[in-house]
Order: C-alpha cells, then sequence, then structure tokens
C-alpha cells in the first residue's frame, strides 16, 4: 500500500530538498565555459557528486506527460562560434542557445509546421536556418 501525503508535505519537502542542494551553489549569475576540456571537467564533477550524494539510493520517476518526445532530430553550430548551437526537435520545433547551453529558446513558433526532420545553417550567413 502506497502512502499518501498531504500536498503541503509534499511542498515542504520539495522546498527542504532544493535548499539542501542548492545552499551553495553560484549558479546564478555564472557565465558558461565553453568547448571540450570545459564539458570533460564538468562532466568528472558531475560523477564526482552523483557517487557522493546522500540521495544517490533514490529512484527517479517520471511525473510527466505518459507519451514524452524528446526526440532530437538534428543540430548543427555556427564554425568559429562556441556558444551558439541550435536543435530541431522532432515534436518541438527549433531551439537556440547563445550560451553554450545553459538556457535555450524556441525560435520557430509562429511557422506553419511543428515537427523538424532536419536543419543545417547557412554557410553564407551563420544567423540563416534551413
Amino acid at each position: 500500500m502506497r502512502a499518501r501525503f498531504d500536498s503541503s508535505v509534499a511542498t515542504v519537502l520539495v522546498l527542504v530538498i532544493c535548499v539542501l542542494c542548492c545552499k551553495d551553489s553560484k549558479v546564478a549569475g555564472q557565465e558558461p565555459r565553453l568547448g571540450g576540456a570545459a564539458r570533460l571537467e564538468s562532466w568528472t564533477l558531475n560523477r564526482a557528486l552523483a557517487n557522493n550524494s546522500r540521495f544517490k539510493a533514490l529512484e527517479w520517476q517520471a511525473l510527466g506527460p505518459k507519451f514524452a518526445g524528446g526526440r532530437i532530430e538534428s543540430i548543427d553550430a555556427p564554425r568559429g562560434d562556441l556558444g551558439t548551437i541550435y536543435a530541431g526537435v522532432g515534436a518541438g520545433g527549433v531551439w537556440k542557445t547563445t550560451n553554450g547551453g545553459l538556457t535555450w529558446n524556441p525560435i520557430f513558433n509562429h511557422e506553419s509546421t511543428f515537427a523538424i526532420g532536419d536543419l543545417t545553417i547557412a554557410p553564407s550567413n551563420p544567423d540563416i536556418v534551413w
């Protein structure tokens, strides 16, 4: 039998977990580090934190839609620009980041189609996406 929680108890529990996980965080206002060395260093730190986490025994449970898509069909980036990346999502338009993936913005919201099968950046102009 599953225990039932009052929504106020669940809210307090989530807030406590967020405070414990983020109390020493310096993420706000942080500039992204770009390039292969920065990504490798981040991955190494991620694995070390995951292995030492007090929550590592908890199992993830999907709470979102039953049929979640999230299929990335195509990724491209302008040459010489380490911060800008475009991602075409099979069931979700085109997304763009200018800070190495720290934040993403939809750029295809008002077009006549939503599904994306492929994208590429025009060689003549990095602001044109085909």
